[in-house]
């Protein structure tokens, strides 16, 4: 099944890819976080094992300690509106 991509998710995977290029990202250099905001950045949809992934990433995420190495690690994986878009996509 595709999932549609919402513009905020977009709008946040965007701000991630421009931040880490722009070496303000601590060590967040992780390759899948790096993966993720591509796709979600340059394609309409994605699939539901990626959406269960970037559920999961937050699921992981929403607790650590606010640094900005997080705050971009959680723009690469759609930022908050992804978490909202996930769980009304998977409840379906």
């Amino acid at each position: 099944m595709r999932h549609k991509i919402p513009r905020e998710v977009r709008a946040a995977a965007r701000q991630g890819l421009k931040l880490r290029k722009a070496k303000q990202t601590g060590n967040a250099d992780n390759r899948t976080g790096y993966n993720i905001a591509q796709r979600l950045a340059s394609c309409s949809c994605v699939n539901t094992a990626t959406l269960k992934k970037i559920a999961a990433y937050h699921a992981r995420w929403s607790a650590a300690e606010e640094s900005e190495t997080v705050k971009v690690n959680n723009l690469l994986w759609g930022g908050t509106p992804a978490i909202e878009w996930t769980k009304k996509e998977l409840k379906q």
